[in-house]
């Protein structure tokens, strides 16, 4: 898992590089291989716990990252079901 985490934070500091040229098409690509990390280490939350790895944290970062980069492109229906729609829809957010 921490090889996940690694790659994760790889890429996020890409995509930031990216974004902070103003290369947003290729910042956004990165940061969707960065949420699809972070998705991985999301369903395996007892394996990141063991190895403190902040898994919800990680994904959190991810959606903002998309939706801003998704703001500066003037796609704003991308940017709010980036932020929206995986908390709602999935039932790990809810509480219990």
């Amino acid at each position: 898992m921490k090889h996940i985490e690694e790659y994760w934070e790889t890429l996020t500091v890409s995509a930031n590089d990216f974004s902070y040229t103003g290369n947003f098409e290729q910042a956004l690509s990165v940061y969707q291989e960065a949420l699809y990390r972070a998705e991985v280490l999301n369903n395996h939350r007892s394996d990141c716990s063991e190895h403190n790895i902040p898994f919800m944290q990680l994904y959190i970062i991810c959606c903002n990252n998309l939706s801003t980069t998704y703001i500066k492109l003037g796609k704003l229906k991308y940017a709010e079901k980036s932020i929206v729609l995986p908390v709602v829809s999935d039932e790990r957010w809810w509480p219990r």
